[in-house]
């Protein structure tokens, strides 16, 4: 009778072992191919988790990462902001969104948006965890739509062809980098 009672209770943590297995499985799967960086660091800004879209987005390896200090990744000029995010997250502030640049491996700034939360082990704050979202499209797309809206300002009041013209070419200057220099205007 106990031999039974063992292995059924035997079983029942196989059972349990090899569904928390499988769960934590599809968990790191999701981390690892999310389109999105997925990270964690303690409160001096250590990295200790990055995945690979982090390798994409920045050019470092998930490897390389986790050596390094976010202080090295994030633009020099928004080195403060980040700071204060984390000392918010270390007061106890449950969720934060925010726009920060970082500078990739390759010396590209990459404008993200950062949501993250403080990590908590016995009762206290140990860290930060958070998904950062490459925004350059987005940023991009944004400065595309008000160049073109100042455009279409800018030529309803232009008074001649030769003004209309020098507002398409300032335009274009802005999205295009154009040298507006180098275009004749008939």
């Amino acid at each position: 009778v106990l031999r039974k009672q063992v292995l059924a209770q035997t079983a029942v943590i196989r059972r349990q072992f090899e569904q928390e297995s499988a769960f934590e499985k599809r968990y790191r799967d999701v981390v690892e191919n999310a389109n999105d960086i997925v990270y964690t660091h303690d409160l001096a800004g250590n990295l200790t988790a990055f995945n690979q879209a982090g390798e994409k987005i920045t050019g470092y390896s998930p490897a390389e990462a986790i050596t390094m200090n976010i202080a090295r990744l994030i633009a020099p000029d928004q080195l403060d902001h980040a700071r204060q995010m984390t000392q918010r997250k270390a007061g106890g502030l449950a969720l934060t969104t925010y726009e920060l640049d970082i500078i990739s491996k390759d010396g590209r700034r990459v404008p993200l948006e950062v949501s993250s939360r403080p990590m908590i082990e016995d009762g206290k704050v140990v860290g930060v965890q958070g998904i950062a979202r490459d925004i350059s499209e987005r940023k991009r797309a944004g400065i595309r739509n008000a160049a073109f809206s100042s455009l279409g300002q800018k030529l309803s009041s232009a008074g001649t062809p030769e003004a209309a013209a020098r507002v398409v070419v300032e335009v274009a200057d802005s999205l295009l980098g154009w040298d507006s220099a180098s275009v004749d205007l008939y």
